[in-house]
């Protein structure tokens, strides 16, 4: 059976992986959050590392590690998109508080791509929602009941867009 060719996106580390960067190769470890990339004019894959977290997404730091490792389906898990979804099925956060059947939240992930919802709070004085800076870890039961939502409405596609 063939190696599943990885898409580009957002990945968490499973194993320590060998890369090329400006100062040699060394090791990114396991269990971390690394965006890949893979196309045709690059002669290896790269991984991008979390650089800051901005309204609970990442934007990933400019310098390019090229990818020694040849089994990646292996080395990488792939993450859903840092996004709007929506909960399929309601949850208990506690004892105390449950999140509700197609509820409006937002994924985003910790460093060591841990999977965070982050809730939304009406605006007082617009007609709109802002979303918490702190979210609640989640486990991989409620990971599956996420639906990714797309917000941005009417719009003119990129043709030139590599993705």
């Amino acid at each position: 059976m063939g190696q599943r060719i990885l898409l580009c996106g957002i990945y968490q580390t499973l194993k320590p992986i060998q890369v090329t960067g400006n100062k040699g190769t060394h090791e990114i470890p396991a269990g971390l959050l690394v965006q890949f990339h893979r196309h045709k004019d690059q002669p290896k894959p790269i991984l991008l590392l979390p650089e800051k977290n901005t309204h609970n997404q990442w934007s990933f730091a400019k310098q390019v590690f090229l990818i020694e490792e040849t089994e990646l389906h292996k080395a990488l898990r792939e993450l859903k998109a840092e996004g709007f979804y929506r909960v399929k099925e309601h949850f208990h956060v506690d004892e105390a508080q449950i999140i509700e059947k197609n509820s409006l939240v937002q994924l985003g992930y910790t460093k060591t791509a841990e999977p965070i919802l982050f809730s939304p709070k009406p605006l007082k004085d617009l007609n709109g929602l802002s979303f918490t800076k702190s979210g609640l870890r989640i486990d991989n039961d409620v990971y599956q009941l996420l639906e990714a939502l797309s917000i941005r409405g009417p719009f003119v596609p990129q043709k030139d867009k590599l993705h």
